[in-house]
């Protein structure tokens, strides 16, 4: 076994206190294939209780020593690969949705931590953490602006961990009345720039989205529900197009060839087939519901694209088309 540095061995002996309870000086000799004085290993221990790094000790048979570490100091700082980076990067995005509260300001103090893990010989990589919004971002317009929203979060939050029933003041689109009613919140979704809570309402025992920005207050009671066992998000959402759920039906859409490329180039619905035309046009079949949503991306490719497929959303856009003109006429 090649001679150790004072670093090296205090780095073997810290990952074997993390990892093991009651280490003695023999086992750690031991662990070191007898070729490290046990005088020296006991220097290093003695070093590190020193450092001010939580290490306790118990005094066993024959006057022996058991050194435990307190749990709480539970890693040992390492420098982060350039994949780990790309992983922080991309984690950072979500302090933009939560700027201004609590959980924003628990990021920021997780990069001032990652900022330390750095490879101090990387300048390249240092650079991009400290610019992370030049490396990577995630451009979301109409993002809704959630910083007086914090404590209503963190409530939900809980009452979702603890399965906690509550009680929702909530203010619906234009009216000014504020409704309040039971609520079983199951999910949070990120969605467009936007946070809303999934969740089930007792009383007209219906599962219902809230968007967070018309939530008014969060009350958690004492009560606990029972969670659905057959809940799922994904099953949940598998049918729309965006979060807003109508019953699905078989869409068929043609685009023009000059817009072609964009259309097969994503995967705009987990159901989606795409047949390409003679001409260079290409159809598009998906079973999905025929939400506003949906209507609402048809409408973003103009001319380019004919709903083929239900006549009930064919009329639906001919009728915004129709009335579109009459409003720039």
């Amino acid at each position: 076994m090649p001679e150790l540095t004072q670093l090296e061995r205090t780095l073997r002996i810290l990952q074997r206190l993390i990892t093991h309870d009651n280490v003695t000086v023999n086992e750690l000799y031991d662990l070191f294939d007898r070729q490290e004085p046990k005088r020296t290993i006991q220097r290093t221990l003695d070093s590190i209780q020193a450092s001010h790094i939580p290490l306790q000790f118990t005094t066993g048979p024959h006057g022996e020593r058991h050194y435990n570490i307190h749990r709480a100091f539970d890693f040992i700082p390492i420098g982060l690969s350039p994949d780990e980076i790309l992983a922080a990067i991309l984690l950072a995005q979500f302090g933009d949705l939560f700027q201004g509260t609590r959980i924003g300001r628990d990021i920021e103090g997780v990069f001032e931590k990652i900022d330390q893990l750095m490879p101090k010989n990387s300048i390249a990589i240092t650079s991009a953490l400290q610019g992370i919004t030049d490396v990577l971002h995630i451009h979301q317009p109409g993002m809704v602006e959630i910083g007086s929203r914090d404590q209503i979060i963190s409530d939900l939050f809980r009452a979702i961990i603890e399965k906690r029933n509550c009680w929702i003041e909530y203010k619906r689109g234009k009216e000014a009345k504020k409704n309040a009613f039971e609520f079983h919140p199951y999910s949070l979704l990120f969605h467009v720039g936007a946070i809303y809570c999934i969740g089930f309402q007792p009383f007209h025992k219906n599962w219902i989205y809230l968007a967070l920005q018309r939530i008014r207050t969060v009350s958690l009671t004492d009560e606990r529900f029972e969670r659905d066992i057959e809940y799922n998000l994904k099953e949940f959402l598998k049918d729309n197009f965006g979060i807003w759920h109508e019953e699905p039906v078989d869409v068929v859409i043609r685009f023009d060839r000059e817009i072609a490329h964009s259309i097969q180039e994503r995967t705009w619905h987990h159901s989606q087939k795409i047949k390409s035309l003679k001409n260079g046009d290409v159809e598009l079949s998906m079973h999905v519901g025929p939400s506003a949503e949906l209507v609402a991306w048809i409408l973003r490719w103009g001319t380019l694209a004919e709903v083929l497929e239900p006549e009930a959303l064919r009329d639906e856009i001919r009728k915004v088309f129709t009335e579109g003109a009459a409003l720039y006429k």
